[in-house]
C-alpha cells in the first residue's frame, strides 16, 4: 500500500511540474509568432483560449488567434472556414472582454471581414453600427463610418465617388 501511495505521489508531482503555466505558453506562442512558426503559435494561443478561461493572457490570445486565422495560416481550412474562425475568435474577444483594449479592434475586425471578405453586408452593417454606438470616440470610428458609407461598393466605385466628391469642392 505504501509503495502504491509513493508511486501515486511521485506521478502527481511529475505531472504538476511538467505542466506549463499560461504565461509560459503565451510567451512561447509569442516567440513562435516572431520566428514565423505560425502553426506552433496558433497551437499555443489556442491552448490558452480553450483551457485557461480565467487567464490574464486570454484576451490577447484570442486576438492573436483571430489574426492568424484571418491570415489563413491553417492550410487544412478553406479560406471561408479560416475567415469564419477568425470572426469566431474576434467575437469571443469582444464578448468575453468588453473592457479590454482588444474589444474595439475585435468588433471592428468582425465587421471588416464580414464586409470585405465574406460579403455579409447586413451583418457587417450591424457590427459597424454597434462599434459606433459603443466606441464613437475610438480612433477607428472614422474608419467604421467610411466603411459604412462604402459598404457593398467596389474599389472602383469608391474611387469614383471620391473623385466626384473632390471635384465638387
Amino acid at each position: 500500500m505504501k509503495v502504491c501511495l509513493l508511486i501515486l505521489t511521485a506521478a502527481l508531482m511529475l505531472v504538476s511540474c511538467s505542466s506549463q503555466s499560461d504565461e509560459s505558453i503565451f510567451n512561447n506562442a509569442g516567440e513562435n509568432l516572431k520566428r514565423g512558426n505560425y502553426l506552433e503559435a496558433l497551437s499555443g494561443f489556442e491552448k490558452i483560449a480553450l483551457e485557461y478561461k480565467k487567464s490574464d493572457f486570454r484576451a490577447n490570445s484570442l486576438f492573436e488567434l483571430a489574426k492568424l486565422y484571418h491570415g489563413g495560416i491553417a492550410k487544412n481550412l478553406s479560406r471561408e472556414e479560416s475567415l469564419s474562425k477568425a470572426i469566431e475568435y474576434y467575437k469571443l474577444g469582444f464578448e468575453d472582454y468588453p473592457d479590454s483594449s482588444y474589444a474595439p479592434k475585435s468588433l471592428f475586425m468582425v465587421a471588416f471581414v464580414q464586409a470585405n471578405e465574406l460579403n455579409q453586408l447586413d451583418d457587417a452593417r450591424q457590427n459597424y453600427n454597434l462599434f459606433l454606438s459603443r466606441y464613437k470616440d475610438h480612433e477607428m470610428a472614422v474608419s467604421a463610418k467610411e466603411e459604412l458609407e462604402n459598404l457593398g461598393l467596389s474599389a472602383e466605385e469608391i474611387l469614383r465617388k471620391k473623385i466626384v466628391s473632390e471635384s465638387e469642392k
